[in-house]
């Protein structure tokens, strides 16, 4: 039990995404300013509204430890304006693994541990806050990479427009880009990433099959909670929120906080609702960016076959996650096991996670 507590956490990133699939996409855009920006943004939050439902099949690679070019594959089913579940189909050790956003109930299963995370009262995303994401991410993208069009391509049976993204100049995952995106709906059908420099793929995924707004995408996304010999954790965000000050009485490991300098600032602090050894979630948002920092004391039983690309945080590994408009990274830092989900930019999320240090009492 306590192997599946311990192990639980790095569920809880993933868990606590607050956006769904249905509003991915790699935010590309041409020239210098905001208003290029903004209407470049719009225009692929506009081909993303009409996406009413999809079925695909996606295969990722660089996220299995000890084998960077072994496929994880998964099914994907969305259905507008934000139901999706996404269920591993293989490998076998992975099969079952599931993330669902149903209504207002997130879940993240691990099939393998038999534990799960379950987060309620998850606010919804407005079409109004997605392009508030979509244009401060485009800002920032406009500032940091460089962007060169390609001919058409075909993935998946679908017209792509393929991108090459590079980096101005170095920094925490600063990556070379290579996207495909669909031509109709804006939605990334393949993206590759490679170090600067370096020929090794970093990380793909891939729509390898996809039926968009059509009959044989008409199942809904739905997921029964598994509850035999299950281990559950669980969030109510809706809970009143702790007091900082008696969340650092209460926890038994010294709680991290980013800097006073940070662009994010605290929010709230949920405590888990379990009887098992105490585990905060620390939000921090500055609209439209959030971030929320899940921490337990570490006990030294995390999962070492945990997915996840493989990050040196000044000599903490790290395992990052990305998701459809968020990154969560999973670490130990001082003793405690840390999970960060945020939509922050790549980059900007990893220095954040970078930026954790013990708080004072």
């Amino acid at each position: 039990m306590t192997h599946r507590i311990a192990t639980a956490t790095v569920l809880v990133a993933a868990a606590l995404v607050t956006c769904s699939i249905g509003g991915a996409c790699s935010v590309l855009a041409l020239g210098d300013d905001d208003a290029w920006a903004r209407a470049v943004a719009d225009g692929i939050a506009d081909d993303l509204a009409r996406v009413e439902r999809y079925d695909a099949t996606v295969v990722e690679r660089g996220i299995v430890p000890g084998d960077p070019d072994a496929e994880v594959a998964s099914r994907v089913r969305f259905r507008a304006p934000g139901d999706v579940v996404v269920r591993v189909e293989s490998p076998a050790i992975y099969r079952g693994d599931t993330f669902a956003h149903l209504g207002t109930t997130v879940l993240a299963w691990s099939e393998r541990l038999r534990t799960g995370v379950r987060i309620r009262n998850v606010p919804a995303s407005t079409d109004a806050s997605r392009r508030a994401v979509l244009r401060a991410t485009a800002r920032h993208n406009l500032a940091t990479y460089a962007f060169q069009q390609g001919a058409d391509t075909e993935v998946a049976g679908r017209l792509a427009i393929p991108w090459t993204v590079t980096p101005f100049e170095s920094g925490d995952l600063r990556l070379h880009q290579k996207t495909a995106v669909d031509a109709t709906f804006a939605l990334p059908l393949r993206t590759v990433l490679t170090r600067p420099g370096a020929k090794a793929i970093l990380y793909q995924t891939e729509m390898t099959s996809i039926r968009i707004n059509d009959d044989a995408s008409a199942e809904a996304p739905t997921f029964d909670a598994p509850t035999e010999d299950a281990t559950w954790i669980e969030w109510d965000l809706a809970a009143e929120p702790i007091a900082i000050e008696k969340a650092r009485e209460r926890a038994d490991f010294m709680i991290l906080e980013p800097p006073a300098s940070s662009s994010l600032r605290r929010t709230a602090v949920i405590a888990a609702k379990t009887r098992h050894p105490s585990m905060l979630c620390v939000v921090y948002g500055e609209a439209p960016f959030w971030a929320t920092v899940t921490q337990t004391k570490d006990r030294g039983l995390a999962d070492p076959k945990a997915r996840g690309i493989v990050v040196d945080l000044d000599g903490d590994a790290a395992k990052v996650n990305l998701g459809a408009v968020s990154t969560s990274i999973s670490f130990v830092r001082h003793g405690v096991d840390v999970n960060v989900a945020t939509n922050l930019p790549l980059d900007r999320a990893v220095a954040f996670a970078r930026s954790l240090v013990r708080a004072e009492r």
